[in-house]
């Protein structure tokens, strides 16, 4: 069974107000503690769907862990990825090229997760397009597939059959709404692997 892990899973606190620039946008919510709630009705939901398993990596959203340094949140999370590693002991772990726009999270789940796993040589890692990034900003794929710092080996990775991939994806209804191209990024065939060559 596959493990999806979250990670931005953990609530700011109670009584911290919704980010204005993101979770309190129409559709959206009063409190972050709310926004958590859902997100994680979300993910249980889609991830039921697809027979997979979730684990969160508690790390706070971006958008609420300003302005403490982003070296905190790194360390932080290179610990936690290598933890669910050692304790899973996957022959393969995938996680994003980070081509989000102004969304730092992205980028720091790919350079924690190489962290990571440029210690664990017993696990193969892959690097997959964020979507629909990649398909709303197709020319950040060849400019941040450098920050990978190895050398990449493109391949089609396995699809999902049927309607199990939008199924799992319309689950997210709070997120949607505001994310622009997401209609395209249910479509079938639109992913992109990379095998990333550490060593």
């Amino acid at each position: 069974m596959a493990t999806v892990a979250t990670v931005c899973s953990a609530s700011p606190g109670e009584g911290v107000p919704a980010s204005a620039e993101w979770d309190a946008v129409p559709p959206g919510f009063p409190m972050a503690d709310d926004v958590v709630r859902a997100r994680r009705d979300e993910d249980r939901q889609a991830l039921e769907i697809l027979g997979a398993q979730k684990a969160g990596l508690g790390l706070v959203d971006e958008l609420y862990r300003r302005p403490a340094p982003a070296f905190a949140a790194y360390e932080e999370l290179v610990s936690s990825i290598g933890c669910l590693i050692d304790d899973l002991r996957p022959r393969t772990c995938l996680f994003p090229v980070g081509l989000g726009s102004g969304v730092s999270d992205h980028e720091l789940t790919r350079d924690a997760s190489l962290a990571a796993l440029r210690s664990r040589t017993w696990c193969h890692p892959i690097a997959y397009a964020d979507l629909p990034y990649a398909l709303n900003y197709p020319w950040r794929l060849d400019e941040r597939l450098p920050d990978l710092k190895a050398r990449v080996r493109r391949f089609i990775g396995p699809l999902l059959q049927g309607t199990h991939k939008e199924d799992a994806v319309r689950r997210y209804a709070t997120q949607l709404p505001k994310v622009p191209g997401w209609e395209r990024a249910i479509e079938p065939g639109v992913e992109s692997y990379f095998h990333v060559l550490l060593r």
